[in-house]
């Protein structure tokens, strides 16, 4: 098993970047940000293959991958992957488990910001058959302006 968190396309050499899941790898899982908008920050999806799962998570890269104090966000991408991780028989300390505390509705960061700017936008393009994590789903029914508008008109939401 392989899990990532947002992968990104960091350079401009394209023929840097394999998009191709290893055969020797049973299943991979990618747990994208929907809310990124850099323009460097490109998420590099796997290319389709039945061995892969590719989830997007409320969140900027870092909401989603984890770096910002405010975890709640981080966490709910965290035990989705850890949760896949046990299905493949990775031994996990429930009490580690116990301690994080996935929250939809935590702080949402601007990475949009500071120097950022002087590069443009790119809103990630999300397919209407990807799949969206239910905490997306909770995020835009509990927090009033959260409505992402590259979210599918209707998303399908799985955990």
């Amino acid at each position: 098993m392989l899990g990532v968190w947002d992968t990104v396309k960091t350079t401009t050499d394209s023929d840097f970047h394999d998009n191709l899941l290893p055969e020797s790898v049973i299943k991979g899982y990618h747990a994208m940000a929907i809310d990124e908008k850099r323009l460097f920050f490109s998420v590099l999806q796997w290319q389709a293959d039945p061995r892969i799962i590719q989830t997007w998570f409320s969140g900027v890269h870092s909401d989603v991958g984890g770096g910002y104090d405010a975890c709640g966000l981080s966490d709910c991408a965290l035990v989705w992957m850890i949760d896949h991780a046990y299905k493949h028989g990775m031994r996990v300390k429930a009490s580690a488990v116990k301690k994080l505390k996935k929250d939809a509705c935590d702080t949402l960061h601007d990475s949009y910001d500071g120097i950022w700017k002087a590069f443009g936008i790119k809103v990630r393009s999300i397919a209407d058959s990807a799949v969206i994590d239910v905490s997306t789903q909770e995020r835009v029914e509990k927090v009033a302006d959260y409505n992402p508008d590259n979210l599918p008109t209707e998303p399908k939401y799985k955990t």
